[in-house]
């Protein structure tokens, strides 16, 4: 088996213009992507020179964790939806703001939608929150009653 020293020597890996994944981490380590995986995430303990071998690589191709990807495999965005009437009512810049800071607090991150304007018949098919899968949703409306929102 060649020294991870001389496998640093190899030739690219992709193209220069594609983004590094985990899978070149890993042939260019001489591990396996879950090897690679338990390194980054710090979810189990791995020998001190795979540990090295891997950051090495890591380091090399200059590789950061897609995060679509991450959020398919853990099965969450890390991600709060808030849906809202408007944004320009001065009710809502102070609360928002205060919103955006806990949530920031928490790393999660905020995705707003303001659009419900009223008489808006059906607001859940036109808010993009849902195609972006959000793990929770802060919701401002005037009534609960509304079936729609609800089911949704």
């Amino acid at each position: 088996m060649k020294a991870f020293s001389e496998t640093m020597t190899a030739t690219p890996i992709r193209k220069a213009k594609q983004r590094p994944t985990i899978s070149d981490v890993a042939r260019l380590a001489g591990v396996s992507i879950s090897t690679v995986s338990r390194v980054l995430n710090d979810t189990a303990p791995v020998s001190g020179d795979v540990d090295k071998r891997v950051r090495q690589a890591v380091e090399l191709l200059s590789y950061t964790p897609h995060a679509a990807a991450r959020n398919l495999a853990v099965r969450k965005t890390n991600t709060v939806g808030l849906l809202l009437p408007e944004l320009s009512s001065g009710f809502f810049a102070p609360m928002l703001r205060g919103i955006e800071s806990a949530i920031r607090e928490s790393e999660y991150h905020l995705l707003v939608h303001a659009s419900l304007r009223s008489g808006d018949s059906d607001p859940w098919r036109r808010h993009p929150i849902g195609e972006h899968n959000a793990d929770g949703m802060l919701l401002f409306v005037k009534s609960t009653d509304d079936e729609e929102i609800l089911r949704n």
